[in-house]
């Protein structure tokens, strides 16, 4: 019975609280103010609350009420939930603020996570770079200068579009001299590994600026490279020998300047086209020496005085180099055979004086072939008889 009237009892209790004033009105109020309503409200309901009816016994309302003042008293009231204010989005030129600090806030954070990707990477290839550093140094070490180039280069152009590799003027140089050894060779060889092509070693050539006459820049190698030289090895022969030219007057964009006349050097130039050239190359009889030395644009006009002065200032360049020559070979045309004995060389004496040495002339066996059977074919025929 008293479980019963204590239950009854709470729910009336919690029956006669104060309605929740509204939203509106509770956000100026505190919270102290609202704890102190609720907690004083039961008191009041319990002690104004009286039966109407008067037949009820006094006995029993007093045992109603002793039977309720322990179990209100026990009972906890309801708390005041906490107060939030509600969010509200911005408008007008604060949102527009605000979705411009938040995209800020999201490029920073991208730049931060990129920023951190690149560092990995930079130090990644840092210590790809030392270790391939470190590869080519033992590479070098144990072989040859001019496969440590050929290396440099393969590993550089690998796998590159054939317009965007590149080569450095000393490999350019290598592939110029494998190029010269043998054009077939060189072609063939390009198709499995990085070189030059011919057109680009011709534009090399090209860029070189070689005037005609006596080559400073070789005969001053010759000099340093004479002097280390033995004995034997400084006897040398001057080849001499003219090719045929396509005539033709061009503009050179790099010299600002019309080529394609004829230039003899110390003698003079000519406005006329070149149609040929006379060059000149100088080759150790005792060693694998050979340089190209000289070259002269000349005409079909080149007179044999002209011829013999040449011969004269190139074999004088070369001797005083430190190299003793000993001769000079050239084909048999009679412009050469003619500068020949302007020198002072004939049949009773085969050889010119040049700066008190002697220079034997000789004429290349292919040319005397060819003349020996000009000869013979100009003899009348003579048909064998039997016996």
């Amino acid at each position: 019975m008293n479980d019963f009237v204590a239950e009854d009892t709470y729910e009336m209790s919690t029956d006669i609280l104060p309605p929740r004033p509204p939203t509106s009105d509770v956000k100026e109020s505190s919270i102290s103010s609202l704890d102190a309503s609720t907690s004083t409200a039961p008191e009041e309901a319990l002690t104004s609350t009286a039966p109407e009816d008067t037949s009820t016994s006094t006995a029993g309302e007093e045992g109603l009420l002793l039977s309720a003042a322990p179990v209100a008293a026990s009972t906890p009231l309801r708390e005041a939930p906490a107060i939030r204010r509600r969010k509200t989005a911005p408008t007008g030129q604060r949102a527009h603020l605000y979705n411009a600090m938040r995209a800020i806030i999201r490029k920073n954070h991208r730049l931060k996570q990129s920023n951190k990707q690149k560092t990995r990477k930079i130090h990644t290839m840092k210590q790809i770079d030392r270790q391939w550093e470190e590869t080519v140094q033992e590479v070098e070490k144990r072989v040859s200068p001019q496969f440590h180039r050929l290396f440099l280069s393969e590993t550089r152009n690998f796998g590159k579009n054939s317009k965007g590799k590149r080569w450095s003027f000393d490999e350019k140089m290598l592939a110029m001299a494998m190029h010269c050894r043998g054009p077939r060779l060189y072609n063939y060889m390009r198709r499995f590994l990085s070189l030059p092509s011919p057109r680009t070693l011709k534009n090399v050539f090209n860029e070189a600026n070689i005037p005609p006459g006596v080559n400073s820049t070789v005969k001053r190698i010759l000099t340093k490279k004479v002097s280390k030289m033995p004995e034997p090895h400084k006897e040398v022969i001057v080849i001499a020998d003219e090719v045929s030219l396509e005539k033709g007057i061009t503009y050179c964009k790099r010299k600002d300047a019309m080529v394609g006349f004829q230039d003899l050097g110390p003698l003079g130039k000519k406005k006329k086209p070149a149609s040929h050239a006379f060059q000149f190359v100088v080759k150790s009889i005792y060693a694998p020496l050979k340089y190209p030395i000289a070259y002269y644009a000349t005409g079909e006009d080149l007179t044999a005085a002209d011829i013999a002065k040449l011969q004269t200032q190139v074999i004088s360049d070369m001797q005083s180099t430190g190299l003793r020559v000993r001769g000079i070979v050239t084909d048999g045309p009679p412009k050469n055979r003619k500068a020949y004995k302007i020198l002072g060389a004939n049949d009773d004496q085969p050889y010119s004086i040049v700066n008190e040495q002697k220079i034997y002339t000789f004429i290349d066996p292919p040319s005397s072939s060819a003349q020996s059977g000009a000869k013979l074919h100009a003899l009348p025929y003579l048909p064998l008889q039997r016996e």
